[in-house]
């Protein structure tokens, strides 16, 4: 059994953290903790935060500055705005940085996209049978949106640990990881029948309908799983040619290695207790960590950080900022799936609930809940035939329970756990500045 929170974020320091900010730890979680509990409702067990990095100790990733103090204290006038991600004061860069590092990052996707374009072109032309053209105007299709979130942070991760090395090597990493995401994503999919991706039919579903002697839906479906295991497989080949230095080369490789298996273990455990509703806030949570806060953040810091001849404490200090990041754009992007905008999103707002995909927000609304609640929840919630009626009951149970708001408070915890890494002074000073930057992209409202 987890320990409880108090005691895995406040075990005994190091000499170098001061009374006063362990006093400011303390105060702020347990405060936290009180106030998840709304009156009339039971109080949501404590959440254990996982102890990140080998080096990297927990004096130094737990350390609050006086700002990250004041992003989760309510009724303060200078904390965090709930309304608006994007501007939180504490990952924010300053104003003056924040031009030229969304130019800086509009220029690592450009090249990013360029040499996924120079890539695909050459498969094509290279096609020794026309049905590979079939795959990669698939990839094409798929690959034109997004965010390109991985390969930015991998770019962040390189410039945080002092941006040596060439830029080149780590845009073909960058474009590689997006191939590895656009696996994932189209296996994704598969597995959980969705309809739409970015706004278009997903793969399986437009393949079911592509090929006039073959439509019908395990056509679909297979066609789109070697869609994705080409992707897989193409990623990889993007790094051969990196020019990375063969030390280099080998650490990088091994990281590649830790990443495919945590993302495996993440989609085992999402698949394992979809539609169960027996996860609770723990089991969520760790389900984010591997599914999100390793693979979407974590992994892409540390292999651009490698890039750069990173030590073992900046290495450990991209896991210690990258994880509960990470967790926060999970937890975001699970709000997103229930109450966000699917013209803006991209996705239904419905799959969740249709899925009963064991997220921190519908684990948290059944804790919370009255028995009628959850009666209901329960319902709803997994069901394949879910109405758009009975969706809008289970939004508003979701409400009233406090859950959104619950989830919210986790969000604002892990921004401020990765802020005070940040702020610890590890970090290349011109690439914290990018830390800052992309913190507030990964989990702004408007996602």
């Amino acid at each position: 059994m987890p320990a409880p929170l108090s005691s895995r974020i406040c075990p005994p320091r190091p000499h170098r953290v001061s009374d006063a900010a362990r006093l400011v730890r303390h105060r702020t979680f347990h405060r936290t903790e009180r106030q998840l509990a709304l009156p009339g409702r039971p109080a949501l067990p404590s959440i254990a935060i996982e102890e990140q990095g080998e080096r990297f100790s927990m004096a130094q990733s737990h350390m609050y500055s006086h700002t990250a103090d004041r992003t989760i204290r309510p009724g303060n006038p200078a904390a965090l705005d709930t309304e608006n991600f994007s501007k939180d004061e504490v990952m924010m860069p300053t104003a003056r940085s924040a031009p030229a590092i969304a130019t800086a990052m509009a220029g690592d996707r450009a090249a990013t996209d360029a040499v996924i374009h120079e890539f695909l072109e050459n498969k094509a032309a290279s096609a020794q049978a026309p049905t590979l053209l079939l795959f990669v105007d698939l990839l094409r299709e798929f690959l034109d949106g997004g965010k390109r979130l991985r390969p930015l942070l991998c770019c962040c991760g390189w410039r945080a640990a002092g941006g040596r090395g060439d830029h080149a090597s780590v845009i073909r990493i960058a474009a590689s990881l997006e191939l590895f995401h656009t696996f994932g994503l189209i296996h994704d999919d598969v597995m959980d029948a969705s309809d739409t991706r970015r706004g278009r039919p997903t793969v399986h579903r437009r393949m079911a309908s592509a090929v006039p002697a073959r439509s019908d839906e395990r056509f679909g479906v297979n066609t789109a799983i070697l869609t994705g295991d080409l992707a897989f497989g193409w990623s990889y080949e993007l790094l051969h040619d990196a020019g990375l230095p063969p030390a280099v080369a080998d650490t990088l490789w091994q990281a590649l290695d830790r990443m495919r298996t945590d993302t495996l273990v993440g989609q085992y455990l999402d698949l394992l207790h979809t539609g169960s509703c027996d996860a609770d806030i723990a089991a969520a949570l760790t389900i984010a960590r591997f599914k999100t806060g390793k693979y979407t953040v974590e992994h892409p810091l540390r292999l651009g950080a490698i890039v750069a001849g990173a030590t073992p404490e900046v290495l450990s200090a991209c896991s210690a900022f990258g994880i509960p990041l990470g967790e926060a754009f999970q937890l975001r992007d699970d709000l997103l799936g229930v109450f966000g905008d699917p013209a803006r999103t991209g996705k239904a707002d419905v799959d969740d609930l249709r899925d009963g995909k064991p997220t921190a927000l519908l684990a948290a609304a059944r804790t919370r809940s009255t028995d009628f609640q959850r009666h209901r929840l329960d319902a709803i919630v997994g069901n394949p035939s879910i109405t758009d009626t009975e969706a809008a009951e289970a939004r508003e149970i979701i409400r009233d329970t406090g859950a959104v708001e619950y989830v919210e408070e986790l969000i604002a915890q892990r921004l401020a756990l990765s802020s005070s890494v940040v702020e610890s002074g590890v970090f290349d000073t011109d690439g914290a500045e990018y830390l800052r930057y992309v913190a507030s992209l990964a989990t702004r409202r408007d996602n």
